[in-house]
């Protein structure tokens, strides 16, 4: 009578096993979003990522590591990486206009295209997020046509695909005098080849869901309307529509241009859009249900009074 008692104890404890690993897969895992406030970027990033510490997430996104009034320096961006280093959970930066658009030197001559060489040699050299737990990326520059642009990257957690596409605030950095629009455009082609490549991943491995950080709101383009320009952001809204269009799961676009007080994601059929702003976002992924991205409750920094 042992023999099948035993036996019957094992089968139970399988079976129990197998019902109990969906339960937990559901609990899904949490990121977060920190922006770069207008100014004291410094002590903005290192509160922030203080802040970090105690918070149960699977990786942290930066937007952006330099501030408008910032010198943009060799040993600011140095200075910025080691910042960056002392996060406890895996961190990913995607950059930011801010970061290198509007740089000029002494005499105030633009310097933008050096600065953003400079960027991309110092803060994107290793295959690996910031911080002390390591945690693997992909960048673009390891395809040979696309050598120049590290700062696109993918990662994957569960069944979930991460990217940052360098789609810089104000207009995508696209400037209305003729001759003068080589970085725009040959990044644009980078970023055509590189969005085409993230759906076509995703589409392969039958993720749930895929979520790009940014800068500029490719869906809202602000400045463009404002001064009658030439929409910079036009040909990204148009593609990053069409591939949602063909991918069974949910698409998350994730920028840096606060608009609304209250955080929320706006859907358009699979496409959702919220906006980091210079407040803290952070973003619940539960896999395997319908919704699969929801905004959490940030940690409360200071509390506020009721109305």
């Amino acid at each position: 009578m042992k023999k099948p008692f035993l036996l019957f104890l094992l089968v139970f404890g399988f079976i129990t096993a197998l019902h109990a690993a969906p339960a937990h897969e559901m609990q899904g895992f949490y990121f977060a979003v920190i922006d770069q406030p207008t100014v004291s970027n410094d002590i903005h990033l290192q509160a922030e990522i203080d802040r970090i510490r105690p918070q149960q997430l699977a990786f942290v996104i930066a937007n952006g590591v330099r501030a408008e009034d910032e010198p943009c320096t060799d040993a600011l961006y140095r200075e910025r990486k080691s910042l960056l280093e002392e996060s406890d959970k895996p961190l990913f930066l995607s950059l930011a206009g801010s970061d290198w658009i509007g740089c000029k030197n002494e005499d105030g001559s633009d310097i933008h295209s050096d600065r953003l060489r400079r960027l991309r040699e110092i803060l994107f050299e290793n295959d690996t997020a910031f911080g002390m737990v390591s945690m693997p990326l992909t960048r673009q520059s390891h395809i040979a046509k696309y050598s120049d642009y590290p700062e696109n990257t993918y990662w994957q957690q569960d069944a979930v695909l991460f990217a940052t596409v360098n789609l810089p605030a104000d207009n995508n950095h696209y400037l209305n005098a003729a001759g003068r629009n080589n970085e725009f455009e040959e990044r644009l082609v980078a970023n055509r080849y590189w969005l085409h490549r993230l759906f076509t991943l995703a589409s392969r491995n039958r993720m749930d869901g895929i979520v790009i950080f940014c800068d500029g709101n490719p869906f809202e383009n602000d400045s463009a309307r404002k001064t009658g320009a030439r929409d910079g952001f036009q040909e990204i809204r148009q593609l990053l529509t069409k591939l949602a269009d063909g991918f069974s799961g949910k698409v998350l676009i994730i920028h840096g241009e606060a608009r609304q007080k209250n955080q929320a994601i706006t859907w358009k059929n699979n496409l959702g859009i919220a906006a980091a702003g210079s407040k803290w976002l952070e973003i619940h992924v539960n896999p395997g249900s319908r919704q699969l991205f929801s905004i959490a409750k940030p940690p409360a920094a200071k509390k506020k009074k009721a109305w």
